[in-house]
């Protein structure tokens, strides 16, 4: 199975920029309800409500939080590497394990 991901929490738009909070769910200036990898086959509520989802965090070089959301599946680095980098230059991401804490992948 193909790593899926959905952000929960746009950080960026909610802490920075202003205009982004007036900016349509699920688009790149309010990242609420995106889905990856492009094709994916579970909704946002499917992934948030799955069993074997993992919450993460995607930081920039300088330990600012940009995105928080849920991944299923055994590719760690799928959300940074899909949208975290492209879009926002993420470059951390932190994941959390059946302990409830984060871990740096």
């Amino acid at each position: 199975m193909r790593t899926e991901w959905t952000i929960t929490v746009d950080h960026l738009a909610l802490k920075e920029r202003e205009e982004d909070r007036r900016a349509p769910p699920g688009t790149n200036g309010n990242a609420v309800g995106m889905v990856g990898p492009r094709g994916a086959k579970m909704t946002h509520q499917e992934i948030c409500q799955h069993p074997k989802k993992q919450k993460f965090q995607m930081y920039d070089d300088d330990k600012v939080l940009y995105y928080t959301g849920f991944l299923v599946g055994s590719d760690l680095f799928a959300p940074l590497d899909d949208f975290g980098e492209p879009n926002a230059g993420c470059t951390i991401i932190r994941v959390q394990d059946e302990h409830g804490r984060f871990f740096t992948v």
